[in-house]
């Protein structure tokens, strides 16, 4: 199943939910490039 969530918003934001999609092992995608680590 496919699934599409669109959100804007600060980049300390985008990062939190990245980690958080990351930790869950589901895949994201940034558009476009997201410049900083998405890392702790």
């Amino acid at each position: 199943m496919i699934c599409e969530k669109i959100i804007e918003d600060k980049a300390s934001v985008i990062k939190n939910k990245a980690l958080e999609l990351k930790s869950n092992n589901i895949l994201y995608t940034i558009t476009p490039n997201f410049l900083y680590s998405i890392e702790k």
